[in-house]
């Protein structure tokens, strides 16, 4: 094989595996279950188009996608492939957006390290089979970086406009990524200020756009942060997370290569000679650090706990800007290309896990729902947040929200037969469950708990069964349905 052709047969084979791990990754968990939040996508466009408007903006969830989800449900049914394809676009469109980053900010090769390392990302991957917001965000967000470097390149009024558009309308489908537009501006800034290169009055125009675009969601923006501190349920961070969040899986391969390399043919790492970063390195760095030390602070030392790798999808350009430029600058086609490689079969074995087909939430609601009886009182805990206020429990709205995966696959089911258990387990919960075991519950001839087992999800079902147990039921039937359990309680005695 002569020297010059081996960066070439090598970028065919990062090409061929990078098409397999978009199949096992991104195609292949299309036709899972709709897992916990997904089905909030359902409750949400089931009822039409003016019901988003009516339901949605007292929630978290994104008015902008239920359209999407609405149009999608409209055209190919309310099925689970079919609502997770709007993610799959977005996630081919933001490989090819990586690769035009790459082509005109660092050259042809760099275009396919950046859209293969967004395949190798864990956190990208759970969420492009999923009707979330999320993937189509990360598309917006990483569109407007697009055309935030090519306005400071060129100085275009029309690339500006569309930065600010496309970053704004990834704030409308998650509010997170409304986070990176302070970065970005003040970046805007800093780079003006050092090297001029767009005009005063088209920073005023840019920011003008951005207030109007921006207009619509404070409303929802205001109601959400009143209900931070409900929906802060993620787990305090330790310093080893905010390492993993910072460097990509694909970094483990290169380091053992570099190791096996040195080790076997004693060759020593070498790196393209120093030059100054682009604005795409600059930009990349400022977006994966200091929203991920803002989040890590504050999900350490406040009640307000944001450190999530949902919550942190925002800085995945960012990462992939700063990896991808320090991958490039290796003096080494075949250590780049096999660090690749590397990574994406990497991903393709861990990520995908051991199952045939990727499931990475390990929620079978379809079945779990399927296999409920036809009759008695049912008893869920969805490990919804909002189920901490206790008094809206079984008010109309909230009761539909809360059971949002027993309804997206058995919409018939009532709420004089069905209730939603208390998020925490505690006195106030317990005092709450007795009130209605006793009144509600005891009459019945059967009951089924389902619960999600996450959170407190244990600890009531344990409790509950024990109550049922005291009142003359004895349970019939226990099964798994991945993280969703079924426990089926029969009266024996009057």
């Amino acid at each position: 094989m002569r020297p010059s052709s081996q960066p070439v047969q090598l970028r065919t084979i990062v090409w061929i595996i990078a098409v397999l791990a978009v199949i096992r990754l991104w195609v292949m968990p299309l036709w899972n279950s709709f897992w916990l939040d997904e089905t909030l996508t359902v409750w949400a466009i089931r009822g039409g188009f003016w019901k988003i408007f009516q339901v949605v903006p007292s929630t978290p969830e994104s008015i902008a996608f239920c359209v999407v989800e609405w149009l999608t449900g409209r055209l190919a049914g309310l099925h689970e492939a079919t609502l997770r394809l709007p993610s799959l676009a977005a996630a081919i469109g933001a490989l090819y957006i990586y690769y035009r980053l790459g082509v005109e900010f660092i050259d042809r090769s760099a275009g396919l390290s950046l859209a293969a390392l967004y395949i190798t990302l864990y956190e990208v991957a759970i969420e492009v089979p999923n009707a979330r917001p999320y993937s189509v965000a990360l598309l917006a967000e990483s569109a407007a970086l697009l055309w935030l470097l090519r306005w400071l390149r060129d100085g275009r009024l029309r690339d500006g406009i569309l930065w600010m558009t496309c970053a704004v309308v990834a704030g409308h489908f998650h509010q997170f990524f409304l986070t990176v537009l302070p970065l970005e501006a003040g970046f805007v800034l800093w780079h003006v200020y050092r090297r001029p290169c767009v005009r005063t009055w088209q920073l005023v125009v840019c920011g003008l756009t951005g207030i109007a675009l921006s207009a619509p969601a404070i409303p929802q923006l205001l109601s959400i942060s009143r209900q931070a501190r409900t929906l802060s349920w993620a787990p305090q961070p330790a310093f080893l997370d905010l390492f993993l969040a910072v460097t990509p899986i694909y970094v483990l391969p290169v380091v053992a290569l570099l190791v096996l390399l040195e080790w076997f043919e004693g060759k020593h790492l070498r790196w393209v000679a120093a030059s100054q970063p682009s604005d795409a390195v600059a930009l990349g760095s400022l977006l994966l650090f200091v929203p991920t030390a803002i989040a890590f602070v504050l999900s350490r030392f406040t009640e307000v706990h944001v450190f999530h790798a949902r919550w942190l999808l925002p800085t995945v350009p960012g990462a992939i800007l700063l990896w991808g430029w320090l991958l490039h600058r290796i003096d080494s086609p075949f250590i780049r290309q096999m660090s690749l490689a590397g990574g994406l079969v990497a991903s393709i074995v861990v990520t995908g896990g051991l199952s045939p087909v990727p499931d990475y939430r390990q929620e079978d609601w379809r079945s779990a729902v399927q296999s409920l009886p036809d009759s008695g009182a049912m008893l869920v805990y969805s490990t919804f947040p909002q189920a901490r206020r206790l008094d809206s429990l079984q008010q109309p709205e909230s009761w539909s929200y809360l059971m949002a995966p027993v309804l997206a696959y058995r919409p018939n089911v009532q709420p004089e037969d069905t209730f939603a258990m208390p998020f925490d387990f505690g006195p106030a919960g317990q005092e709450y469950m007795e009130r209605l075991i006793t009144t509600r519950i005891k009459p019945r001839d059967s009951v089924t708990i389902l619960t999600r087992q996450s959170f407190a999800g244990p600890a009531w079902v344990s409790w509950v069964s024990d109550r049922l147990e005291r009142a003359g039921f004895r349970q019939i039937r226990r099964s798994a349905y991945g993280r969703v359990h079924v426990e089926v309680f029969q009266r024996f005695s009057r």
